[in-house]
């Protein structure tokens, strides 16, 4: 990475959660407007979404599917003006909400505790969730690796990890292995809200090529157990892990 963040003091976000046409057509994307915009508000940083919830790419990816809007390699324009004009980029990328990977691959979908696939729930859209236990986490860390390798982001930033509780065969196959539980029930007073596998980090035992290129990475919503039970410390111990079996680690 560079060293850039080390003088940044003015960020931005060009926060991108874009359904396909009709509903949004980016037809209004300008480059050089954004350009003239990071000079007058002297933007020093910048996070550009890479892959939205939606699950669609804003550059040209072999292994994802870009926007069907976009008439360019979105990423492409913005990281050549952002190097140009000396600005931090930081790469985002949404892990746990990807309504395409899913659709396309239910197979990858996690599954609640009936073996129903699930989705997001509340105010804001239904987007798909997909497990990194199944073939989505090769999916990801190809990705990954497209970005970096492509356009040399100073950082990346990982979106939405461990949310939710999966209970997809290949979750539950890790979790008895994990802790030698059987009964699906045990899992809920501390795991309630989030991912089950222990392995929090996604990069963890890859160690991809982003890490070992020396980027940054942010990872957000691994967050923290609240619920209190009796085996949580006994399976701390065992993993060797953060509070209620997660693994924490920094990358960079």
């Amino acid at each position: 990475m560079s060293g850039l963040y080390q003088s940044a003091f003015r960020g931005y976000l060009i926060d991108h959660h874009s359904p396909a046409p009709p509903a949004v057509t980016l037809e209004h994307l300008d480059i050089a407007e954004y350009r003239s915009f990071f000079r007058t508000a002297g933007i020093s940083s910048l996070m550009l979404y890479c892959k939205d919830h939606w699950g669609y790419s804003y550059y040209d990816t072999d292994i994802g599917t870009q926007h069907p809007a976009l008439k360019q390699d979105w990423v492409a324009a913005v990281s050549k003006v952002l190097r140009e004009e000396s600005i931090e980029l930081n790469a985002y990328y949404c892990l746990e909400y990807d309504s395409l990977a899913p659709d396309i691959h239910p197979e990858w979908s996690i599954l609640d505790a009936k073996g129903g696939p699930v989705s997001l729930k509340g105010r804001m859209a239904k987007w798909g969730m997909p497990c990194y236990e199944t073939g989505y986490r090769e999916y990801v860390l190809g990705q990954l690796a497209e970005i970096v390798r492509n356009y040399h982001p100073d950082s990346l930033f990982l979106d939405i990890f461990g949310k939710s509780l999966c209970y997809c065969p290949a979750c539950r196959a890790k979790f008895q292995e994990k802790f030698g539980y059987r009964d699906v029930a045990r899992m809920e007073p501390y795991l309630t809200g989030r991912k089950l596998v222990a392995e929090v980090a996604i990069l963890q035992s890859d160690r991809s090529s982003a890490a070992k290129a020396g980027n940054r990475v942010v990872m957000n919503a691994i967050g923290r157990c609240k619920q209190s039970d009796p085996h949580r410390e006994a399976m701390r111990r065992r993993s060797k892990a953060g509070p209620c079996g997660f693994h924490q680690r920094s990358f960079g």
